[in-house]
């Protein structure tokens, strides 16, 4: 498979995954995490699918080049193990939802942020919240941690993007 071609299925397992949140969480209140914001593009397709939430975005540096940028009150910018501390302090209420895609390459790479995200988790997402990643949790843990559902996506071939719900 190519490499574009890899990129394009991700994009649409990520649409499918954040497409069928909507449903996942209509009864979770709360705002929406959205860890690396990049050119924005999924931020802004988050914007469109929970219009009266609140989105706040995680990004170690934000591009110029970013295609929507996020409200400054809305923005955690800088080291990831440091803005998740920051957040769980200064959030007015749990997140019914988190979203990573950390568009790397290696996702073994990915493995020490996605540690960080998951150990703060617990005290960043309502109870029935979810947790949608392009990373396998289990790659930290070997089997989702106590706490994290993993449920099956019917549209979305298996291990292409994750959904676990919080307990």
């Amino acid at each position: 498979m190519s490499y574009l071609d890899n990129f394009i299925n991700r994009m649409v397992a990520q649409r499918t995954c954040i497409d069928l949140a909507r449903d996942l969480i209509r009864d979770v209140e709360g705002p929406i995490l959205e860890f690396g914001l990049g050119h924005g593009r999924t931020y802004d397709h988050i914007l469109q699918n929970f219009p009266d939430r609140d989105v706040y975005v995680f990004e170690k540096v934000v591009s110029p080049n970013v295609f929507v940028r996020p409200p400054d009150a809305l923005l955690f910018e800088g080291d990831i193990h440091e803005t998740l501390k920051t957040a769980v302090r200064r959030l007015p209420r749990k997140a019914a939802m988190a979203h990573s895609d950390l568009g790397l390459k290696d996702r073994d790479g990915a493995v020490p942020i996605v540690a960080s995200i998951i150990a703060h988790l617990p005290d960043l997402i309502a109870p029935g919240g979810i947790y949608i990643s392009n990373t396998d949790i289990s790659l930290v843990h070997g089997s989702a941690p106590p706490g994290f559902e993993e449920l099956d996506i019917a549209d979305v071939p298996k291990g292409r993007y994750f959904i676990y719900r919080l307990a």
